[in-house]
């Protein structure tokens, strides 16, 4: 179990950095006093260049659908997009398994603070702070995405895809995995490399 100690939104002490969880490379949010705390595992410390480049992040709530496998649906999903105006903004893709608690929509006027924690010297170390907007989505950006696409091929095009979807899809449904695609399923590893995609499976 995740144990944090805090002084309002500040991390003063935590065991992460030395649960299964941080060794397994997979991180952990937590959320008190107004904050929403990001705590990296050291195997994803290069990532803080990407979020270092946003000047604010979004954090978008809403059901997940697995954008090569849209029968696979979970009922909330949660992705944090670091905005830096590009293309392909680093962004992680988690289930509710990474929360200590979901941040809910903030009062009116008011907006929630991100930060990435690491671990230096060893105690909590606040490594980067963004603005955050939240929102609550219909459908995760990625699979909104891929339907964009879909209406937009022929019947037998779309029958195609499907079909190769069942046939290659992996992640939480429980089908073999593809080495070709991440390790959540959710895309190839190509598209996965061009996204700057995370999972937290």
């Amino acid at each position: 179990m995740i144990q944090i100690t805090n002084h309002g939104p500040l991390i003063t002490a935590t065991n992460y950095w030395d649960s299964e969880l941080a060794r397994a490379g997979k991180l952990f949010v937590s959320v008190n006093a107004g904050a929403i705390r990001v705590l990296l595992p050291p195997q994803l410390y290069g990532a803080l260049a990407d979020m270092r480049a946003a000047p604010e992040c979004v954090l978008s709530r809403g059901p997940w659908l697995d954008a090569e496998a849209p029968d696979n649906l979970f009922a909330e999903g949660i992705e944090i997009m670091w905005d830096d105006g590009s293309d392909a903004p680093y962004a992680l893709h988690l289930t509710p398994a990474s929360f200590d608690l979901l941040p809910a929509e903030p009062e009116a006027g008011r907006e929630w603070v991100l930060t990435v924690w690491t671990a230096k010297d060893g105690a909590p170390h606040k490594a980067l702070e963004r603005r955050c907007h939240w929102r609550r989505v219909p459908q995760d950006p990625v699979a909104q995405a891929l339907e964009r696409i879909m209406r937009k091929l022929t019947t037998r095009q779309a029958r195609a895809m499907a079909a190769l979807r069942k046939t290659h899809s992996g992640g939480a449904a429980g089908r073999p995995r593809d080495p070709r695609r991440c390790p959540c399923g959710a895309m190839t590893l190509h598209r996965a490399a061009r996204r700057r995609h995370v999972c937290n499976v």
